[in-house]
């Protein structure tokens, strides 16, 4: 469903002050555009559990758990390191990132990746010194197919394996929400 500019029945003249509106015309253009404003696809995922992410190694990140999944862009079964875009037209992508404060050496890096190639956003930092280190990546992607799929992936050096961490309401999140065609 895609939005529709409403009409008169009189040659789709369009609907001004004071204007009535047929049933039929309220039932295709009125509430259908209701309907198409709450069936926006949106998806936020997260872990429910820490994910060892090992030295000098870039990795996807799994993802087990939804906030909320509108159009089946998750799932938690298979491939559960994707988002898939599954309406063509503009995404806004955003991924929340939190590494353990095990170590304060070292760098840390989000990577968001559409169809496992291209690098569409990346955020680089150095390890914080006094804790969690949290950084956000985000972009905005643009998709011609119902098929295309990002990922966050991440790296650290920090000299020895670190958690990616999860289960709170401050810790790592991915997210899609479909902006418009």
């Amino acid at each position: 469903m895609t939005w529709t500019a409403i009409s008169r029945a009189d040659f789709g003249n369009p609907v001004t002050d004071g204007d009535l509106v047929a049933s039929a015309t309220y039932n295709s253009q009125v509430k259908g555009n209701l309907e198409h404003l709450y069936s926006v696809p949106r998806c936020e995922v997260y872990r429910s559990g820490d994910q060892t992410i090992t030295n000098d190694t870039v990795q996807t990140v799994t993802w087990d758990s939804e906030t909320f999944d509108t159009a089946s862009i998750h799932s938690t079964v298979s491939a559960t390191g994707r988002l898939t875009l599954v309406r063509a037209g503009w995404w806004l992508i955003v991924a929340l990132c939190k590494f353990s404060g095990s170590s304060t050496v070292g760098h840390r890096r989000g990577i968001l990746r559409v169809n496992g190639t291209d690098i569409v956003g990346q955020y680089h930092c150095e390890a914080s010194s006094s804790g969690d280190t949290y950084f956000t990546v985000g972009a905005v992607v643009y998709t011609t197919t119902t098929t295309d799929y990002v990922q966050c992936r991440v790296y650290q050096n920090s000299g020895g394996n670190l958690a990616f961490e999860a289960g709170s309401a401050a810790a790592s999140r991915f997210s899609a929400v479909w902006l418009g065609a």
